[in-house]
């Protein structure tokens, strides 16, 4: 194989080379993610996630030093698979973006999980870690997205092709769902007070099915088609780009086929 040049979501040309899967790695991370103004790059959020994977063994030996090029070694955000590139560019602008742009798509998440009310404050924040619900210690889940405001909290977990993962906890048998559910039974009400605590589940081609129970709180399902969707989103013409193109790079002989 060799590097082959492509345009991304704005037209820029962009270099990239295709895993002996078929799956496609740009040579410069920051290609496959957006880069909002008003945010001096790379912010600590994009910085957390450029650790070294050894996912390069699955790349042709001659195609491995180019993927080398600017950190010195491969990471995941390279990978047009990658879960952590479209969370941070869809919610990375929204959390660097101006308090009305982040109040104005905080009240329409709102009113699309069915808990409406007025948002006059609000902060949006990547990848955070909580409190482990288990023993109360640090190293607790990594919650993708937490958006707080002045009334509510929504926690959530967001997917892209991969599946919940289930061996979670102290016990190694919990899945990512039921210890966020139970961080929020345990730990979220005496932090976050009277605000009304949701977990959302975020998608690409399905919303799974979550079993209700009596002292659980509410498990919402969205899917990304609906919340790109969103008009009131501060980029939101080049966020439905972005998510268009993405989905045209996904590898074909897996999961429902990408539009185009």
């Amino acid at each position: 194989m060799s590097v082959c040049e492509m345009p991304d979501w704005n037209g820029r040309t962009i270099r990239a080379v295709q895993s002996r899967g078929g799956v496609w790695a740009f040579l410069d991370y920051s290609d496959g993610v957006i880069r909002p103004s008003g945010c001096a790059w790379p912010p600590p959020e994009i910085v957390q996630k450029l650790s070294r994977s050894d996912k390069q063994m699955y790349f042709h030996e001659e195609d491995r030093p180019f993927l080398d090029e600017r950190l010195g070694y491969y990471t995941d955000l390279q990978s047009v698979h990658s879960e952590d590139a479209i969370v941070w560019s869809y919610f990375g602008p929204l959390a660097y973006a101006s308090r009305d742009g982040r109040c104005r798509w905080a009240q329409w998440l709102l009113e699309r999980l069915g808990c409406p009310s007025q948002v006059t404050d609000c902060v949006v924040s990547l990848w955070r870690r909580v409190p482990h619900p288990d023993n109360y210690s640090q190293g607790g889940p990594e919650l993708d997205v937490i958006v707080q405001t002045d009334q509510a909290a929504v926690l959530m977990e967001a997917k892209w092709r991969s599946g919940e993962a289930r061996w979670q906890g102290i016990d190694g048998r919990t899945g990512q769902i039921e210890l966020r559910c139970r961080f929020i039974r345990l730990v979220g009400a005496r932090i976050y007070g009277e605000r009304k605590l949701t977990l959302l589940s975020i998608t690409l081609d399905e919303q799974p099915a979550h079993v209700a129970q009596a002292d659980a709180p509410p498990v919402m399902s969205l899917l990304w088609k609906h919340i790109v969707d969103c008009q009131v989103h501060p980029i939101s013409h080049e966020i439905r780009r972005y998510y268009d193109w993405k989905r045209n790079l996904i590898s074909r002989r897996r999961g429902i086929p990408a539009p185009g």
